[in-house]
C-alpha cells in the first residue's frame, strides 16, 4: 500500500462553491484516508492524508469544481426549467447527463452552467422530463438513477428499473407502498445500471 503523507491544498475561489458537492466529488474521485476543507474568504483550504500519486488528482478533481471565469454556451436556473416544460426537474440529474455525455457542466448555487449548447439543455430537459413522467412508486434516488440510465443508454425505464433490482442497488420496500429505492448513492446505481447494460449488449454482439 501507498504510503500516505499530509498534503494542504490552498485555492483561490472566484464565486460561490458547493462544499457538500466537492467533498462527494474528492470521495468519489480522489479517495483520502482524512480530508477537511476550510474556505475563510475568497481561499479554501484542503487538508488531507494522501498517498502521494493522489495529489495531483485530488487538486484536478478540487480545480475542476471550482467556478471558473469563462463563457459557457448555456446557463441554467430551475426557473428557467420551469419554464421551458420541466418544473419541478432536479438539475443535479442534468449535470450528471450532460457530463457522461462529454459536455463541461458545473452546477453550483441553483444554477447549471455548460458547454452544451442551448438547444441540447432544451431537448435534455424534455427527455428527462418525459421519463421522469412515466415512472411510478420510486423514491426521488430511485428515481434520478433510473432517468439517467434509461436516457444514457436508450432503454425504457422498466428495463433500467429490472436490471437495477437484479444487479441490487435498487430495492422494492416490503410493506404497502411497495415503492423502489436506492440502496446506494443515485449516480453510483445509475453507473452500475449503465454498466449493466453495456455487457448485456456486448454480450448479444459476440
Amino acid at each position: 500500500m501507498a504510503r500516505g503523507r499530509k498534503v494542504t491544498l490552498s485555492f483561490k475561489v472566484k464565486g460561490s462553491i458547493d462544499i457538500d458537492d466537492l467533498v462527494r466529488k474528492l470521495s468519489e474521485k480522489a479517495p483520502a484516508g482524512s480530508i477537511s476543507i476550510r474556505l475563510k474568504g475568497n481561499r479554501l483550504e484542503i487538508n488531507l492524508d494522501s498517498p502521494l500519486r493522489s495529489s495531483a488528482m485530488i487538486k484536478k478533481v478540487v480545480t475542476d469544481a471550482l467556478p471558473h471565469e469563462k463563457a459557457y454556451a448555456t446557463t441554467l436556473t430551475r426557473d428557467d426549467a420551469q419554464r421551458l416544460g420541466a418544473p419541478g426537474l432536479s438539475l443535479d440529474i442534468v449535470e450528471y447527463i450532460l457530463r457522461k455525455r462529454g459536455y463541461e457542466a458545473h452546477l453550483s448555487g441553483g444554477t447549471l452552467m455548460t458547454s452544451a449548447a442551448p438547444a441540447v439543455v432544451r431537448s435534455l430537459l424534455s427527455e428527462v422530463s418525459a421519463v421522469l413522467s412515466s415512472v411510478r412508486d420510486l423514491s426521488v434516488s430511485a428515481k434520478k438513477a433510473v432517468a439517467a440510465a434509461s436516457v444514457l443508454s436508450g432503454v425504457s425505464p422498466d428495463v433500467a428499473v429490472e436490471v437495477g433490482i437484479r444487479k441490487g442497488v435498487l430495492q422494492r420496500k416490503g410493506d404497502e407502498s411497495n415503492k423502489i429505492f436506492c440502496i446506494t448513492e443515485w449516480r453510483e446505481a445509475a453507473d452500475l445500471i449503465r454498466g449493466s447494460l453495456k455487457g448485456e449488449h456486448e454480450d448479444k454482439q459476440s
